[in-house]
């Protein structure tokens, strides 16, 4: 499916050609050799190469006068995502590093195009169904261990950012490191996120039938409580994991039925 019309870049990070990215998504043959990631409503994320390296770049639709409103004033989604990757990368947080975010017409429909660094990797969720299922090339103990208090260390380091869809299906794990891959629903918080960060760790795994066990929720929690305050002693590390863990509890009660519309693991 080609691009119909020609493609705008709107942002584009210090460093890449625009002309050339906007020339490179308009050409069109690239959607059609482009592998599906992912494809759920008027969302598409296709793997391809492009300028001589593998990208991810995310075509959405832009549907309604309301939703083409908020893309003419830098509102929309794609830039939502921009301005998250910023923030995270602020904090240290790895992310995959966006490049151009364009608007084009595909289809006959306004798209906007989203290219970014193609991070390889599983997601969390997959190591995690991977050691709850005993399958070859599972983590063992000792990586899953790193892997609970890598994923603590991170919601600690984002500070006063809360990511509203920190599900571990967009969380890829790159060697010793977690990568953020989707930064949508990233902002500054009014009220404090950690506990509906870690709730989202919880509820998406349990929802695909491989929770994460108790030992390694505690993991990650006395992991944050570490980061967040180096200074602190292990009663107050342990004081503030509970009472975290306690409000995630909540948050997972009041969740309702876990199983999600896709099964991510599928």
């Amino acid at each position: 499916m080609a691009s119909k019309g020609p493609v705008r870049v709107v942002r584009a990070v210090r460093g890449e050609d625009a002309a050339a990215w906007a020339v490179a998504l308009g050409e069109g043959a690239w959607l059609d050799s482009a592998r599906t990631l992912k494809a759920e409503g008027g969302v598409r994320v296709l793997g391809a190469s492009m300028l001589g390296r593998e990208v991810v770049v995310k075509v959405r639709e832009v549907r309604g006068a309301w939703e083409r409103l908020k893309c003419a004033v830098g509102r929309g989604k794609g830039d939502r995502h921009w301005r998250g990757a910023a923030l995270l990368a602020g904090k240290g947080v790895a992310t995959a590093r966006v490049f151009v975010l364009a608007r084009a017409m595909i289809g006959g429909c306004e798209c906007e195009l989203l290219a970014m660094e193609f991070v390889h990797g599983p997601t969390l969720l997959q190591r995690m169904a991977a050691a709850h299922r005993g399958e070859a090339g599972a983590p063992g103990t000792r990586e899953q261990h790193a892997l609970a208090r890598a994923a603590g260390a991170q919601i600690a380091h984002m500070g006063e950012l809360f990511n509203r869809d920190h599900k571990p299906s967009n969380l890829i794990v790159r060697g010793g490191e977690i990568v953020v891959i989707d930064c949508e629903g990233v902002r500054r918080a009014v009220i404090p996120g950690a506990a509906r960060m870690f709730a989202s760790l919880l509820i998406e795994p349990t929802g695909c039938g491989v929770p994460p066990r108790r030992s390694l929720r505690m993991r990650a929690l006395l992991a944050w409580a570490r980061a967040g305050d180096p200074r602190g002693d292990r009663a107050s590390h342990r004081a503030a994991a509970r009472e975290v863990w306690e409000e995630a509890a909540r948050v997972v009660r009041h969740h309702g039925d876990p199983t999600p519309r896709v099964d991510p693991l599928g």
